[in-house]
Protein backbone atom coordinates (compact mmCIF):
# COMPACT_ATOMS: atom_id res chain seq x y z
CA UNK A 1 0.00 0.00 0.00
CA UNK A 2 1.26 3.85 -0.84
CA UNK A 3 1.74 5.38 2.10
CA UNK A 4 1.93 8.70 0.34
CA UNK A 5 -1.62 9.01 -0.20
CA UNK A 6 -4.91 10.32 2.11
CA UNK A 7 -5.66 6.91 3.55
CA UNK A 8 -1.88 6.72 4.66
CA UNK A 9 -2.23 9.99 6.06
CA UNK A 10 -5.38 9.22 7.97
CA UNK A 11 -3.45 5.94 8.85
CA UNK A 12 -0.28 7.55 10.29
CA UNK A 13 -2.53 9.96 12.52
CA UNK A 14 -3.84 6.61 13.93
CA UNK A 15 -0.50 5.40 14.58
CA UNK A 16 0.67 8.31 16.08
CA UNK A 17 -2.34 8.82 18.41
CA UNK A 18 -1.51 5.24 19.64
CA UNK A 19 2.69 5.72 20.19
CA UNK A 20 1.35 8.60 22.54
CA UNK A 21 -0.81 6.43 24.36
CA UNK A 22 1.84 3.63 24.24
CA UNK A 23 4.42 6.52 25.95
CA UNK A 24 1.73 7.68 28.81
CA UNK A 25 1.08 4.61 29.52
CA UNK A 26 4.72 3.31 30.21
CA UNK A 27 5.79 6.47 31.33
CA UNK A 28 3.10 7.17 33.38
CA UNK A 29 0.93 3.97 34.27
CA UNK A 30 3.22 1.21 34.72
CA UNK A 31 6.60 2.93 36.03
CA UNK A 32 9.41 0.90 34.83
CA UNK A 33 12.92 1.73 35.28
CA UNK A 34 14.20 5.43 33.66
CA UNK A 35 17.06 3.23 31.33
CA UNK A 36 13.43 0.77 29.79
CA UNK A 37 11.59 4.17 29.89
CA UNK A 38 14.04 6.20 27.64
CA UNK A 39 14.94 3.06 25.42
CA UNK A 40 11.31 2.39 24.86
CA UNK A 41 10.77 6.23 23.94
CA UNK A 42 13.12 6.47 21.62
CA UNK A 43 12.12 3.35 19.89
CA UNK A 44 8.31 4.43 19.41
CA UNK A 45 9.39 8.34 18.30
CA UNK A 46 11.79 6.79 15.68
CA UNK A 47 8.79 4.26 14.47
CA UNK A 48 6.92 7.94 14.66
CA UNK A 49 9.45 9.34 12.57
CA UNK A 50 9.82 6.68 10.45
CA UNK A 51 5.97 6.22 9.25
CA UNK A 52 5.93 10.04 9.09
CA UNK A 53 8.42 10.42 6.48
CA UNK A 54 6.66 7.71 4.39
CA UNK A 55 3.22 9.23 4.81
CA UNK A 56 4.17 12.57 3.61
CA UNK A 57 6.46 11.49 0.93
CA UNK A 58 10.11 12.54 2.30
CA UNK A 59 11.23 9.50 1.61
CA UNK A 60 10.77 7.49 -1.95
CA UNK A 61 8.51 5.00 -2.67
CA UNK A 62 10.46 1.28 -3.51
CA UNK A 63 9.54 0.45 -6.89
Amino acid sequence: MRMNTRLGRIMYGISFVVSVGMIVVVWAVLQPSVVFSVSFTLFVVGIAVWNGRKAFGASPEPR
